[in-house]
């Protein structure tokens, strides 16, 4: 009697087929899952767990140059480092190399080293350690990259980042870390640059011809000399302090800024107010300082109101 062996039947050849697939499916669906979420966690991080890097100041390598530092991106820019990843606004961004290196081996040529010495110490007090850290975007030139239109290289000195764009330096300052250090740091780099009280008895004025200063007719209580006390320029910006002694007050005193030969700008900076009828009693009394930042405290009394220049050479609320 001849033995016959079955056959498997189409149905569970299919059965085994589609198991097969499916678990390979799954499999490959698990590794995917796994992966993204892998790159899910690199994208985002907690706030609470980020080193934030903010803006604090740029100051000009070349500040005889009257190069007007001044960029907005750069204000407005603020990143996490953590590891070799930046994250901004706590988004993964891109990869970075991080390196040791001599300050000679970083900026190469000697000129551009010594001429940073100067600034770092002139600015915030900051001389350069035996080795800097740096930071090199790993897609430095690539426009693909969101950090790239910030900086291709950093580097470290304490809590401070520098980046520099145009001869212009960057400083940022890492949040939360040595408070103390920071808010002395922060103190010593905006130093005060202008704090005086006029005298009106023994003030020494300089004067040009009003013909020569556009606007200035205005201000020079009908003078055909106008009469003013020089102050720190603002890179290209002129800024100086008017008396406007013509009418009841005799020690009233304006701040104006000067661009292109033009007055651009005024504000009331300092003085004494009081009742034309009594003037042993001062009503009101207002002085200023200047910042190394060229931030303008105005104190009226006990109220303080601040100012900046922009690059346009307007005085504008803080």
């Amino acid at each position: 009697m001849t033995q016959h062996t079955r056959k498997p039947s189409a149905f569970f050849l299919s059965f085994i087929i589609l198991l097969l697939f499916s678990c390979d499916k799954i499999s490959s669906q698990k590794q995917k899952d796994q992966k993204e979420i892998k790159i899910e966690g690199k994208k985002n991080i907690e706030k609470k767990d980020a080193k934030n890097w903010k803006f604090f100041k740029v100051f000009s390598l070349s500040p005889e140059s009257n190069y007007i530092c001044e960029n907005e991106k750069y204000k407005n820019f603020s990143f996490n480092l953590i590891g070799d990843s930046v994250y901004v606004d706590s988004k993964y961004t891109d990869d970075v190399y991080i390196t040791e290196l001599t300050p000679k081996s970083y900026f190469e040529k000697k000129y551009l080293l010594e001429t940073y010495k100067k600034r770092l110490n002139e600015e915030l007090n900051l001389s350069f350690p035996f080795k800097i850290k740096t930071i090199r975007n790993k897609k430095a030139y690539d426009k693909s990259s969101k950090l790239d239109e910030y900086f291709q290289d950093a580097f470290f000195i304490h809590n401070y980042l520098f980046i520099e764009d145009n001869g212009c330096i960057y400083t940022y300052i890492k949040n939360g870390e040595n408070s103390d250090l920071t808010n002395s740091l922060v103190k010593k780099a905006n130093g005060i640059i202008y704090k005086k009280k006029i005298n009106i008895n023994t003030v020494k004025y300089e004067t040009q011809k009003t013909i020569n200063l556009i606007g200035a007719a205005e201000f020079s209580c009908g003078d055909e000399n106008l009469r003013y006390v020089s102050l720190p320029k603002k890179g290209k910006i002129g800024l100086i302090l008017i008396p406007q002694d013509c009418g009841d007050f005799l020690y009233n005193y304006y701040l104006f800024t000067i661009l292109d030969n033009k007055i651009i700008s005024n504000l009331y900076v300092e003085g004494e107010w009081f009742e034309p009828e009594n003037e042993k009693t001062t009503i009101e009394a207002t002085s200023f300082t200047i910042d190394s930042n060229f931030i303008i405290s105005v104190k009226t009394n006990n109220k303080e109101k601040k100012y900046i220049i922009n690059k346009f050479g307007k005085i504008i609320d803080l």
